[in-house]
């Protein structure tokens, strides 16, 4: 029988078969790797992702947080405000007479239909702001930088369920946000969302300038001598008892130094219906006395602060320049000024205050009233006199407190306003934040 030889193309050896097993491997770890690559890139943009939404939380949390420190820096600048939130001497309202506007029976009124707010920019490395106060709505313009609104509600269990009413707080809460291309405002306000928003709220409650309200029409730490025959006082505020004047001293039974004349009661008086006038004069009270002796005491009884801290407050305007002082003065109560202090020897012939705007003047100096100047509000100084300068009566309309001896030479009324009184406090001190009321969520 004939054997065939195996054909040469039949014919496969070990040695040309070892590369596939090699090829096989390489697939499956070049498959392994581009799968341990994939899912290291996804993880990756994964982390980039969560750190690019942290940052604009974060940016939209200090925005909001910057709106709360904005809003009570403007809260406390009594300077008058344009559109712009840019203080000037033109317009007749601050930003929180604006927001907060304010009465003695209501106490604050928060007007919650208006944001005012700031986009944020660091042009050049210098940190600047573009800001609106609008009556209503907000107006910022659009950016693409962080941007915060405020919004102003009163403290009560509808804002802040189980609250007991407080009128003269505030429930300030600012809305951050990472751009201003869409309102910085809640969710159900905004036609848009923003790319990133954040909430910060906190009360903000009012310390007043004037924490206790004096109930006589003249307060003397001293003796008080009138030598004017044509000057009156009244006080028909039952929240006062209709007292006319307390003082520590006498009441025409002392005479004053450097007060000359002959004693002479008021032309007119009025008081509570029933009261005798002079049942409302209240002289030689040893616990007023004794607070005159310390000028900080006496101040403190009214003012729940020393003077030196009246002084400093951000609602205070110190006039320093005792030559112009009365200039000064009218150009800090243009500006939206209420309270005043100085050291100057205070002498004027002018009005001082209105009724819409009461003030407190105090000076730890004397005081020296000329003729027929109309004072609305709270008059305080160390020593005072009242000269007859021309025709006509001058008048305090609010209170006057002198620590030492007041002489009342001229002609003036003496009407005490406790309405105006009440109003002071929510026309001059500061906000502060209550401990415990800031909340991020």
């Amino acid at each position: 029988m004939k054997k065939f030889a195996p054909s040469r193309s039949n014919m496969r050896t070990p040695k040309q078969q070892r590369g596939v097993g090699t090829l096989v491997i390489s697939l499956i770890l070049l498959i392994s790797m581009t799968l341990i690559a994939f899912f290291a890139n996804k993880s990756l943009l994964f982390e980039q992702k969560t750190s690019a939404n942290q940052m604009r939380s974060t940016t939209a949390f200090e925005a909001a947080e910057a709106g709360l420190e904005w809003a009570t820096s403007m809260l406390n600048d009594v300077r008058y405000i344009d559109t712009n939130c840019t203080t000037v001497g033109t317009n007749t309202q601050s930003f929180r007479s604006k927001y907060l506007p304010y009465s003695a029976a209501a106490g604050f009124a928060p007007v919650s239909t208006a944001f005012p707010g700031c986009s944020m920019s660091d042009a050049s490395g210098s940190p600047m702001l573009s800001c609106a106060c609008p009556a209503s709505g907000t107006s910022l313009a659009s950016s693409n930088n962080p941007s915060f609104t405020v919004e102003f509600k009163p403290v009560n269990s509808t804002t802040l369920p189980g609250t007991t009413p407080d009128k003269e707080s505030v429930l300030v809460t600012a809305y951050g946000c990472t751009s201003a291309v869409a309102p910085c405002v809640p969710h159900l306000l905004a036609p848009t969302e923003a790319d990133a928003f954040q909430s910060v709220s906190v009360i903000l409650k009012l310390r007043p300038a004037l924490r206790s309200v004096p109930a006589s029409a003249v307060t003397t730490g001293g003796s008080l001598q009138l030598i004017s025959a044509a000057s009156s006082i009244s006080n028909t505020d039952g929240d006062a008892n209709g007292t006319l004047v307390n003082a520590g001293g006498g009441i025409n039974s002392v005479a004053v130094a450097g007060c000359t004349g002959s004693f002479k009661d008021f032309k007119t008086t009025s008081t509570l219906p029933g009261t005798p006038w002079q049942n409302s004069m209240i002289a030689n009270d040893t616990s007023l006395s004794a607070l005159s002796a310390n000028s900080d005491a006496m101040f403190n009884s009214y003012f729940g602060t020393t003077i030196a801290q009246f002084k400093a407050s951000t609602s205070t305007k110190t006039l320093t320049n005792c030559g112009t002082v009365e200039n000064d003065y009218d150009t800090a109560f243009k500006q939206g000024y209420r309270a005043f202090q100085t050291t100057c020897y205070f002498q004027t012939n002018k009005d001082l205050g209105t009724v819409a705007s009461p003030i407190i003047f105090v000076t730890t100096n004397g005081l020296k009233f000329n003729g027929g100047a109309d004072i609305y509000g709270l008059i305080y100084g160390d020593q005072a006199t009242w000269d007859e300068v021309g025709a006509g009566n001058g008048s305090i309309n609010g209170a006057l407190i002198v620590r030492g001896n007041y002489c009342a030479n001229a002609n003036a009324d003496y009407n005490y306003r406790g309405d105006l009184l009440k109003n002071i406090r929510g026309l001059t001190g500061t906000m502060a934040r209550i401990p415990g009321s800031w909340k991020d969520f």
